[in-house]
């Protein structure tokens, strides 16, 4: 229950377009941003190429003060057809990469991109019967 609650929050507390810092820890050691999906896209890799020019210029901003990790996690909302009540958070993730100044961050987004089409893929080809509602938003951790 609290995953859904936090992703109410960060759904209340995000109402315009790219990423908007929502949190982090008392010394800013981990600083989380969200990006919602104010435009109600409809497909993930428009909306992953939509907010991929401002993720690689916060990512490069923040690597600049040193080496950080960092890790995605894409929120959609699923349900199925006909199914009154049926809707479903999910969430595809990507583990924590490492990233240096003198990293390919195009490369690596790219690659964290690919990690989160596959697994959504992996998820809508087990048969479930659950089809996509809405693409909810891209939440990006940062870790010192």
């Amino acid at each position: 229950m609290s995953a859904s609650r936090n992703k109410k929050a960060r759904m209340s507390l995000v109402q315009s377009p790219g990423f908007v810092e929502i949190s982090s820890s008392k010394n800013r050691k981990i600083v989380w941003h969200y990006a919602k999906n104010t435009d109600n896209v409809q497909n993930y890799q428009e909306f992953l190429h939509f907010l991929e020019p401002e993720l690689k210029k916060l990512l490069k901003t923040r690597v600049q003060e040193g080496p950080i990790k960092f890790n995605l996690k894409l929120e959609a909302t699923y349900n199925r057809p006909h199914v009154e009540n049926s809707s479903e958070n999910r969430a595809f993730k990507t583990s924590a990469v490492e990233l240096f100044r003198e990293s390919d961050i195009s490369t690596i987004l790219g690659k964290s991109f690919t990690k989160l089409l596959m697994e959504e893929e992996t998820y809508t080809s087990r048969g479930s019967g659950f089809t996509l509602q809405t693409i909810d938003g891209l939440l990006l951790a940062v870790y010192k």
